[in-house]
């Protein structure tokens, strides 16, 4: 809602602007002055909010503040994919509705671009009348125009109606007309029609071109009745009162209020030294400045003795030239440029970034995993470089940064917790449309999202995430192996514990179907004492064994579960292509995935099993 709020602070400082005009400015008859003040207002109105400065005060704290790290989204594509996501998660409702403002930038849009096409269309019809056959007289054009809009002027055009005007009338309108050519006061026109409609909703944009054009009429109408006399001049305007206009382009001899035009007339000159008046606009438009356009950081200065003991603690040797000197909050707070992930933890923190980019410390920090502490305002970067302006990269195995002081230390003795961290058996959010957490029940409910579970890829509309019981149910789910092997079922639930995943209305895709077929005739197996069929499957007794490709499951008992696509395989072992075989009390294997999970007996690779390649 950036434009929203650019829009408010431009009608904040119209308002204010227009509020000092009507007060102190209106009732001078600096018509020029008047005129040129609408406009370069209406103009400070659009290009004040735009400015951006920022002041730093340096002030000596009473005592350490404290503040959450939160991680801000620069990337355009990452903050379409994980735009509800922050350090901290407060506990949210599940229920998710349409958020119709989000169609306010559009209706918005679309009322602006027909009140610009209707301006368009206006011109346009007013250029067709300009292409008849004109008479030229002290550089105007008179177009002759008896029915809609007469008497009035579009530039250097005038369009008169003869037949009502007398030949004196006709120079009092000629010369009240050019006035308004020489000054180009239809380019003012054209300048209000393209901010009322940019302004549309604003009421004030339509005073402004009330009172724009009241300083036009009342210019044109100084410089005439100074030639023709005031008396007869305001005669004229009253004999030709009755005269409408339809077009707001163009600018007709008595379409302005006609008591205030004459009222304006008899008045007195104001006196030279009011235009001093036209100063105390200055403050007014300094005050806006300041209030929209600065931005005043306050910051404590740089502890020298915390800095040095927190260096020493951590390196000692480099801890005069790693350490940095910076106070305000935008370079202290780390700000996410990309990354591949980001693990889900309890609370709704995500405190784990994975092949992450971030901005800080005005420079740029790119590591393996990035690891931030909301206690102790810690971030920590993995196998990690890091680029300020004007600076070398340094690069190390561990990069510290301090968020409280601004400071960083290169750490290599961490880097064995990088690695056990990056070893843990845990599902891995890639992105998502939307997530909102249940921070007492620790349940993340993760719409249109995308994460890595054992090994694979599931992609679903809506997942939750129960990490105490360690279950995840995805629901309109896709499960995807590294080896290709697709499978699609209306849910999926995962169990992290026991390393297992079941489906709910299996949906395959056609080509794995038919690979599956093709597979399950290419089976090579044999049974020492009986083979049994049964309604899902077989079982093989004695000395069983099967080969599936490059899988060779033996054992005393085997079943096979072709709905299922498993075979379970009792007192027996796994041997997978140039591999050692892998024994079991009980081996599960999923045909589909090439995956399997053993009971009892050795374990591999967190207890799955993957086809070797």
């Amino acid at each position: 809602m950036e434009l929203l709020l650019y829009l408010l602070k431009v009608s904040a400082c119209m308002a204010l602007l227009f509020t000092f005009y009507l007060l102190f400015l209106r009732k001078l008859t600096f018509f020029k002055t008047n005129r040129f003040y609408l406009l370069a207002s209406l103009l400070l109105s659009f290009v004040i909010p735009a400015l951006q400065f920022t002041i730093e005060r340096i002030i000596e704290p009473v005592q350490k503040a404290s503040y959450a790290v939160l991680f801000e989204e620069e990337s355009e594509g990452y903050n379409q994919q994980m735009s509800n996501m922050r350090l901290k998660l407060e506990p949210v409702a599940v229920e998710q509705s349409f958020n119709w403002y989000s169609l306010l930038p559009y209706l918005y849009a679309i009322v602006v671009v027909g009140l610009l096409l209707i301006t368009a269309w206006r011109l346009y019809q007013l250029f067709k009348h300009t292409r008849v056959k004109s008479e030229k007289i002290n550089g105007l054009k008179l177009v002759p125009k008896n029915v809609g809009f007469t008497n009035c002027s579009f530039f250097n055009y005038v369009f008169i109606d003869q037949a009502s005007l007398t030949e004196e009338e006709l120079k009092v309108l000629l010369r009240h007309e050019e006035v308004h050519a020489k000054q180009y006061h239809s380019i003012d026109k054209i300048i209000m029609l393209v901010a009322k409609a940019v302004l549309w909703f604003n009421p004030i944009i339509y005073l402004y071109d009330q009172f724009l054009e009241e300083t036009h009429e009342y210019e044109a109408d100084e410089t005439t009745s100074t030639n023709f006399g005031t008396e007869s001049y305001a005669n004229l305007l009253l004999k030709l009162a009755v005269s409408k206009n339809s077009s707001p382009l163009i600018h007709n001899f008595v379409k302005s209020p006609i008591k205030a035009r004459i009222k304006m007339l008899f008045n007195a000159k104001s006196e030279h030294k009011s235009k001093l008046t036209y100063l105390l606009a200055l403050p007014i438009g300094l005050g806006l400045i300041w209030a929209f356009t600065v931005e005043v950081v306050y910051a404590s200065p740089n502890h020298v003795q915390d800095i040095q003991q927190f260096m020493s603690k951590h390196n000692p040797v480099n801890a005069e030239d790693k350490a940095l000197e910076k106070r305000t909050k935008d370079y202290l707070t780390p700000k996410i440029i990309s990354m591949n992930g980001a693990f889900l933890d309890s609370n709704g923190e995500i405190n784990h970034l994975y092949g992450a980019k971030v901005k800080l410390f005005n420079g740029v920090l790119m590591a393996k995993e990035v690891e931030s502490n909301l206690k102790t305002q810690v971030l920590i970067g993995y196998n990690a470089t890091f680029k300020q302006k004007d600076s070398a990269a340094v690069n190390g195995k561990v990069i510290v940064f301090d968020l409280k002081r601004g400071t960083y230390i290169v750490n290599d003795e961490l880097s064995k917790k990088n690695e056990d961290s990056l070893k843990r058996n845990r599902p891995r959010l890639i992105s998502s449309a939307s997530l909102t957490v249940d921070a007492k029940k620790q349940i993340s409910y993760i719409k249109q999202g995308k994460m890595e579970v054992f090994d694979m890829i599931l992609v679903a509309e809506d997942i939750t995430y129960d990490e105490l019981a360690g279950i995840i149910t995805a629901k309109t789910a896709t499960l995807t192996a590294k080896d290709g092997e697709v499978v699609k079922a209306e849910s999926i639930i995962c169990d992290l514990k026991k390393g297992t995943f079941v489906t709910n209305g299996v949906k395959v895709e056609k080509e794995k179907l038919k690979a599956e077929e093709d597979l399950n005739k290419k089976w090579d197996y044999l049974a020492q004492d009986s083979t049994l069929k049964t309604k899902d499957g077989f079982i093989l007794y004695g000395n069983a064994r099967i080969k599936l490709d490059d899988v060779v499951l033996t054992g005393k008992k085997i079943e096979v579960n072709q709905k299922k696509n498993t075979v379970t395989v009792y007192a027996g072992a796994i041997t997978e292509l140039n591999n050692a075989p892998v024994k079991g009390d009980k081996i599960e294997y999923n045909m589909l995935t090439k995956k399997g999970t053993v009971s009892e007996g050795v374990f591999l690779l967190d207890n799955f099993f993957s086809k070797h390649q």
